[in-house]
């Protein structure tokens, strides 16, 4: 079994985005090897679907299409 329950976001501006779609994160940490911000949100097929279009509309992705969510 491996599949994902949650998803972890370390992107500011992508959690702005989802919060802004109506998504709730479950809460936020510090990744404790860099002290960056995360949030934690129920990963569903709703939350799949959308960031697929996050990662279709986003420059950073633009160029390069090996590039898989995690």
């Amino acid at each position: 079994m491996n599949e994902k329950i949650v998803y972890r976001c370390f992107s500011k501006n992508q959690k702005d985005w989802l919060k802004e779609k109506g998504y709730e994160y479950l809460f936020k940490g510090l990744y404790p090897r860099n002290l960056k911000a995360f949030w934690v949100f129920i990963w569903d097929f709703a939350l799949d679907q959308d960031l697929q279009k996050w990662k279709r509309n986003n420059p950073r992705f633009k160029n390069n299409n090996n590039i898989k969510l995690k």
